[in-house]
Protein backbone atom coordinates (compact mmCIF):
# COMPACT_ATOMS: atom_id res chain seq x y z
CA UNK A 1 0.00 0.00 0.00
CA UNK A 2 1.41 3.36 -1.02
CA UNK A 3 1.50 5.78 1.94
CA UNK A 4 3.06 8.97 0.61
CA UNK A 5 4.51 10.13 -2.66
CA UNK A 6 6.71 12.72 -0.96
CA UNK A 7 7.73 13.47 2.60
CA UNK A 8 7.72 17.22 2.40
CA UNK A 9 7.06 19.52 5.29
CA UNK A 10 3.94 17.65 6.37
CA UNK A 11 5.83 14.37 6.68
CA UNK A 12 8.65 15.96 8.62
CA UNK A 13 6.06 17.38 10.98
CA UNK A 14 4.67 13.86 11.34
CA UNK A 15 8.14 12.61 12.20
CA UNK A 16 8.35 15.25 14.92
CA UNK A 17 5.06 14.07 16.41
CA UNK A 18 6.21 10.45 16.32
CA UNK A 19 9.39 11.44 18.12
CA UNK A 20 7.44 13.21 20.83
CA UNK A 21 4.52 10.88 21.38
CA UNK A 22 5.47 7.36 20.31
CA UNK A 23 5.68 5.17 23.39
CA UNK A 24 3.51 2.30 22.16
CA UNK A 25 5.87 -0.34 23.48
CA UNK A 26 7.00 -2.06 26.66
CA UNK A 27 9.58 0.62 27.44
CA UNK A 28 8.65 2.86 30.36
CA UNK A 29 10.03 6.39 30.50
CA UNK A 30 9.52 9.36 32.78
CA UNK A 31 9.12 7.69 36.18
CA UNK A 32 11.09 8.06 39.42
CA UNK A 33 13.26 5.13 40.45
CA UNK A 34 16.69 4.32 41.84
CA UNK A 35 18.71 5.34 38.80
CA UNK A 36 18.87 6.60 35.24
CA UNK A 37 20.49 5.37 32.04
CA UNK A 38 21.51 7.94 29.42
CA UNK A 39 22.18 5.46 26.59
CA UNK A 40 24.53 7.53 24.43
CA UNK A 41 26.64 10.68 24.84
CA UNK A 42 28.58 13.23 22.84
CA UNK A 43 30.72 16.10 24.06
CA UNK A 44 34.03 17.93 23.87
CA UNK A 45 34.00 19.85 20.60
CA UNK A 46 33.10 23.55 20.89
CA UNK A 47 29.35 23.81 21.27
CA UNK A 48 28.83 20.03 21.58
CA UNK A 49 27.67 18.61 24.90
CA UNK A 50 25.39 16.10 26.63
CA UNK A 51 23.07 17.87 29.06
CA UNK A 52 21.01 16.03 31.68
CA UNK A 53 18.38 17.55 33.96
CA UNK A 54 17.96 15.44 37.12
CA UNK A 55 15.00 15.66 39.48
CA UNK A 56 15.41 14.34 43.03
CA UNK A 57 12.44 13.11 45.06
CA UNK A 58 14.20 13.38 48.44
CA UNK A 59 17.46 14.58 49.96
CA UNK A 60 20.11 12.28 48.52
CA UNK A 61 23.51 11.91 46.93
CA UNK A 62 23.53 11.19 43.20
CA UNK A 63 26.43 9.00 42.09
CA UNK A 64 27.30 9.00 38.42
CA UNK A 65 29.65 7.07 36.14
CA UNK A 66 30.62 7.86 32.57
CA UNK A 67 31.32 4.64 30.63
CA UNK A 68 32.84 4.24 27.19
CA UNK A 69 31.15 2.12 24.50
CA UNK A 70 32.65 -1.06 25.95
CA UNK A 71 31.39 -0.24 29.47
CA UNK A 72 34.82 0.65 30.78
CA UNK A 73 34.41 3.31 33.50
CA UNK A 74 36.11 6.55 32.40
CA UNK A 75 35.29 8.95 35.23
CA UNK A 76 32.84 9.01 38.13
CA UNK A 77 31.83 11.31 40.95
CA UNK A 78 28.80 12.39 42.94
CA UNK A 79 26.82 15.48 43.91
CA UNK A 80 24.28 16.31 46.64
CA UNK A 81 20.69 16.81 45.59
CA UNK A 82 17.88 18.09 47.79
CA UNK A 83 14.24 17.08 47.69
CA UNK A 84 12.39 18.63 44.76
CA UNK A 85 15.68 19.89 43.33
CA UNK A 86 16.61 20.10 39.64
CA UNK A 87 20.29 19.49 39.01
CA UNK A 88 21.79 20.54 35.67
CA UNK A 89 24.49 18.09 34.59
CA UNK A 90 26.89 18.91 31.74
CA UNK A 91 29.28 16.21 30.55
CA UNK A 92 31.69 18.88 29.34
CA UNK A 93 31.86 20.40 32.80
CA UNK A 94 31.80 17.19 34.83
CA UNK A 95 34.18 15.09 32.70
CA UNK A 96 36.86 17.37 31.21
CA UNK A 97 39.67 15.91 29.12
CA UNK A 98 37.49 13.09 27.80
CA UNK A 99 36.60 14.78 24.51
CA UNK A 100 37.37 11.79 22.29
CA UNK A 101 35.34 9.30 24.34
CA UNK A 102 31.82 8.29 23.38
CA UNK A 103 29.72 6.18 25.70
CA UNK A 104 26.86 6.38 28.17
CA UNK A 105 25.97 7.62 31.66
CA UNK A 106 24.48 5.94 34.73
CA UNK A 107 23.08 8.03 37.61
CA UNK A 108 22.05 6.54 40.96
CA UNK A 109 20.32 8.17 43.95
CA UNK A 110 21.65 6.61 47.14
CA UNK A 111 21.67 7.56 50.81
CA UNK A 112 21.51 11.05 52.25
CA UNK A 113 23.02 14.29 51.00
CA UNK A 114 26.42 13.58 52.56
CA UNK A 115 28.37 11.15 50.38
CA UNK A 116 29.95 8.32 52.33
CA UNK A 117 33.53 7.22 51.91
CA UNK A 118 34.58 3.66 51.22
CA UNK A 119 32.36 1.06 49.62
CA UNK A 120 29.01 2.57 48.70
CA UNK A 121 26.45 -0.18 48.18
CA UNK A 122 22.92 0.19 46.91
CA UNK A 123 20.54 1.05 49.75
CA UNK A 124 17.16 -0.57 49.30
CA UNK A 125 15.32 1.24 52.07
CA UNK A 126 16.36 4.87 51.67
CA UNK A 127 13.47 5.74 49.31
CA UNK A 128 15.86 7.87 47.25
CA UNK A 129 14.72 8.11 43.64
CA UNK A 130 15.43 10.32 40.64
CA UNK A 131 14.00 11.10 37.23
CA UNK A 132 15.45 13.07 34.34
CA UNK A 133 15.66 14.29 30.77
CA UNK A 134 18.66 14.53 28.47
CA UNK A 135 19.71 16.22 25.23
CA UNK A 136 22.60 16.11 22.82
CA UNK A 137 23.39 19.80 22.47
CA UNK A 138 24.83 21.35 19.32
CA UNK A 139 24.89 25.13 19.67
CA UNK A 140 26.70 25.44 16.33
CA UNK A 141 23.51 24.29 14.62
CA UNK A 142 21.14 25.74 17.22
CA UNK A 143 19.87 22.23 17.77
CA UNK A 144 19.23 19.78 20.59
CA UNK A 145 18.50 16.10 20.09
CA UNK A 146 16.10 14.61 22.62
CA UNK A 147 17.65 11.59 24.37
CA UNK A 148 15.27 9.06 25.90
CA UNK A 149 16.38 8.46 29.51
CA UNK A 150 15.54 4.99 30.85
CA UNK A 151 14.78 4.58 34.57
CA UNK A 152 16.74 1.92 36.47
CA UNK A 153 15.45 -0.09 39.43
CA UNK A 154 17.50 -1.78 42.15
CA UNK A 155 17.30 -5.13 40.34
CA UNK A 156 19.19 -3.62 37.39
CA UNK A 157 22.37 -3.37 39.50
CA UNK A 158 24.64 -6.27 40.41
CA UNK A 159 24.50 -7.24 44.07
CA UNK A 160 27.09 -5.64 46.35
CA UNK A 161 28.45 -3.15 43.82
CA UNK A 162 30.38 -0.06 44.86
CA UNK A 163 28.77 3.02 43.31
CA UNK A 164 32.14 4.81 43.49
CA UNK A 165 33.86 2.03 41.55
CA UNK A 166 31.39 0.69 38.99
CA UNK A 167 32.68 -1.75 36.35
CA UNK A 168 31.46 -3.33 33.12
CA UNK A 169 29.54 -5.89 35.20
CA UNK A 170 27.75 -3.44 37.50
CA UNK A 171 24.61 -3.09 35.35
CA UNK A 172 23.05 -6.48 34.69
CA UNK A 173 19.56 -5.73 33.37
CA UNK A 174 17.18 -2.96 32.30
CA UNK A 175 13.69 -3.70 33.57
CA UNK A 176 12.22 -0.52 32.05
CA UNK A 177 13.74 -1.32 28.64
CA UNK A 178 12.83 -3.76 25.87
CA UNK A 179 11.12 -7.06 26.64
CA UNK A 180 13.00 -10.23 25.77
CA UNK A 181 11.10 -13.06 24.10
CA UNK A 182 11.50 -15.58 21.30
CA UNK A 183 8.67 -13.92 19.35
CA UNK A 184 9.43 -10.32 20.32
CA UNK A 185 10.97 -7.82 17.94
CA UNK A 186 11.86 -4.14 17.82
CA UNK A 187 11.23 -1.85 14.83
CA UNK A 188 13.68 1.06 14.54
CA UNK A 189 12.79 3.90 12.18
CA UNK A 190 14.97 5.50 9.50
CA UNK A 191 14.59 8.38 7.03
CA UNK A 192 17.21 8.84 4.30
CA UNK A 193 15.64 11.09 1.68
CA UNK A 194 18.44 12.87 -0.26
CA UNK A 195 15.95 15.50 -1.43
CA UNK A 196 15.92 16.84 2.12
CA UNK A 197 19.47 15.92 3.09
CA UNK A 198 18.03 13.41 5.54
CA UNK A 199 20.30 11.18 7.62
CA UNK A 200 19.53 8.66 10.37
CA UNK A 201 21.64 7.45 13.27
CA UNK A 202 20.44 4.26 15.00
CA UNK A 203 21.35 3.90 18.69
CA UNK A 204 21.17 0.55 20.50
CA UNK A 205 22.24 -0.08 24.10
CA UNK A 206 22.70 -3.54 25.62
CA UNK A 207 23.89 -4.85 28.97
CA UNK A 208 26.03 -7.43 27.20
CA UNK A 209 29.00 -6.80 24.94
CA UNK A 210 27.42 -9.02 22.31
CA UNK A 211 30.56 -9.42 20.28
CA UNK A 212 32.47 -10.78 23.28
CA UNK A 213 29.57 -12.73 24.77
CA UNK A 214 29.15 -15.11 21.86
CA UNK A 215 32.84 -15.09 20.99
CA UNK A 216 33.72 -16.74 24.29
CA UNK A 217 30.77 -19.10 24.25
CA UNK A 218 27.74 -17.77 26.09
CA UNK A 219 25.09 -19.85 27.78
CA UNK A 220 22.88 -19.60 24.72
CA UNK A 221 23.77 -20.37 21.08
CA UNK A 222 24.26 -17.65 18.49
CA UNK A 223 20.83 -16.62 17.09
CA UNK A 224 20.02 -18.25 13.77
CA UNK A 225 20.07 -14.93 11.93
CA UNK A 226 23.53 -13.95 13.26
CA UNK A 227 27.08 -14.97 12.34
CA UNK A 228 30.70 -13.97 12.82
CA UNK A 229 32.35 -11.96 10.07
CA UNK A 230 36.02 -12.98 10.32
CA UNK A 231 37.94 -10.22 8.58
CA UNK A 232 41.69 -10.62 9.24
CA UNK A 233 42.37 -7.10 7.92
CA UNK A 234 40.14 -5.53 10.58
CA UNK A 235 41.37 -4.32 13.96
CA UNK A 236 38.49 -6.33 15.43
CA UNK A 237 38.49 -9.40 13.15
CA UNK A 238 35.63 -11.24 14.87
CA UNK A 239 32.53 -9.10 14.56
CA UNK A 240 29.03 -10.39 15.16
CA UNK A 241 26.60 -9.49 12.39
CA UNK A 242 22.88 -10.15 12.36
CA UNK A 243 20.90 -10.49 9.14
CA UNK A 244 17.92 -8.19 9.68
CA UNK A 245 14.80 -7.41 7.67
CA UNK A 246 14.44 -3.85 6.42
CA UNK A 247 11.09 -2.47 5.22
CA UNK A 248 10.26 0.69 3.31
CA UNK A 249 7.04 2.70 3.33
CA UNK A 250 5.62 0.67 0.44
CA UNK A 251 6.00 -2.63 2.32
CA UNK A 252 8.99 -3.78 0.31
CA UNK A 253 11.38 -5.99 2.27
CA UNK A 254 15.03 -6.85 1.98
CA UNK A 255 17.65 -8.17 4.42
CA UNK A 256 21.05 -6.74 5.28
CA UNK A 257 23.75 -7.71 7.78
CA UNK A 258 24.24 -5.18 10.55
CA UNK A 259 27.15 -5.37 13.03
CA UNK A 260 26.38 -5.61 16.74
CA UNK A 261 29.36 -5.04 18.98
CA UNK A 262 29.55 -3.83 22.57
CA UNK A 263 27.19 -2.02 24.88
CA UNK A 264 26.67 1.10 22.78
CA UNK A 265 25.91 0.28 19.16
CA UNK A 266 25.35 3.17 16.80
CA UNK A 267 25.33 3.01 13.03
CA UNK A 268 24.12 4.90 9.99
CA UNK A 269 21.84 2.68 7.85
CA UNK A 270 23.08 4.34 4.67
CA UNK A 271 26.60 3.05 5.46
CA UNK A 272 25.52 -0.60 5.77
CA UNK A 273 26.83 -2.83 2.97
CA UNK A 274 24.01 -3.77 0.61
CA UNK A 275 21.57 -1.15 1.92
CA UNK A 276 18.70 -0.91 -0.61
CA UNK A 277 17.39 2.28 -2.17
CA UNK A 278 14.89 2.68 0.64
CA UNK A 279 14.14 6.23 1.79
CA UNK A 280 11.66 5.83 4.63
CA UNK A 281 10.86 2.78 6.75
CA UNK A 282 12.15 0.66 9.62
CA UNK A 283 14.65 -2.03 10.60
CA UNK A 284 13.24 -5.08 12.43
CA UNK A 285 15.44 -6.56 15.18
CA UNK A 286 14.53 -9.75 17.09
CA UNK A 287 14.87 -9.03 20.80
CA UNK A 288 16.99 -12.17 21.36
CA UNK A 289 19.66 -10.63 19.11
CA UNK A 290 20.12 -7.90 21.70
CA UNK A 291 19.45 -9.89 24.88
CA UNK A 292 20.99 -13.38 24.80
CA UNK A 293 20.09 -14.13 28.45
CA UNK A 294 16.72 -13.95 30.17
CA UNK A 295 18.00 -11.29 32.57
CA UNK A 296 19.75 -9.08 29.99
CA UNK A 297 18.50 -5.61 29.12
CA UNK A 298 18.42 -3.47 26.00
CA UNK A 299 17.05 -0.21 24.66
CA UNK A 300 17.18 1.66 21.37
CA UNK A 301 15.95 4.56 19.30
CA UNK A 302 17.02 6.55 16.25
CA UNK A 303 17.35 10.19 15.41
CA UNK A 304 17.02 11.87 12.04
CA UNK A 305 18.63 15.05 10.79
CA UNK A 306 17.87 17.14 7.73
CA UNK A 307 19.99 19.80 6.08
CA UNK A 308 16.83 21.26 4.56
CA UNK A 309 14.89 21.61 7.81
CA UNK A 310 18.00 22.02 10.00
CA UNK A 311 16.42 20.09 12.80
CA UNK A 312 17.03 16.76 14.50
CA UNK A 313 14.25 14.58 15.84
CA UNK A 314 14.33 11.42 17.97
CA UNK A 315 12.16 8.47 16.98
CA UNK A 316 11.45 5.88 19.66
CA UNK A 317 11.56 2.27 18.56
CA UNK A 318 8.29 0.33 18.44
CA UNK A 319 8.25 -3.00 20.25
CA UNK A 320 6.02 -5.94 19.39
CA UNK A 321 5.80 -8.58 22.10
CA UNK A 322 2.10 -9.31 22.21
CA UNK A 323 -0.67 -7.21 23.70
CA UNK A 324 -0.99 -6.11 27.30
CA UNK A 325 -3.98 -6.39 29.58
CA UNK A 326 -4.64 -2.73 30.35
CA UNK A 327 -7.12 -3.50 33.09
CA UNK A 328 -10.30 -3.15 31.08
CA UNK A 329 -13.26 -4.88 32.64
CA UNK A 330 -14.52 -7.91 30.78
CA UNK A 331 -18.23 -7.89 29.92
CA UNK A 332 -20.31 -9.56 32.59
CA UNK A 333 -21.91 -12.90 31.64
CA UNK A 334 -25.60 -12.64 30.69
CA UNK A 335 -27.98 -12.93 33.63
CA UNK A 336 -30.76 -15.50 33.61
CA UNK A 337 -34.20 -14.00 33.93
CA UNK A 338 -35.37 -16.57 36.47
CA UNK A 339 -38.36 -17.76 34.44
CA UNK A 340 -39.06 -21.46 34.69
CA UNK A 341 -36.48 -21.97 37.42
Amino acid sequence: MKKFTSLGVAIFAALIMVGITSQANAVTLGVYDKGLLVPVTTHGAPGIDTAVGILCSTDTTVYWTFFDKQSNPIVDSEFPCTANDLYHFSLNNEAPNTENVEGYLVFTANGGRTARTGKTSILQSDNATISGNAFLIDTNSDDAIFLPVVPMCIADYAAGIDLTAMTNTSVISLNYGFTRGDNCYIDVRYWLDPQYGACTNVILWTTQCLNEYWKWGGLYPLPDNCYYDTDPTSTTPYIIKCHLNVYDDEEHRTSVSIPLQCEVHNFFPSNITGWPNYIDGFIRIPSVDLMPNETDGAFGFSYVTSTTFRAAQSLLASENCGTKDCGRQQPAPPQTCGCGQ
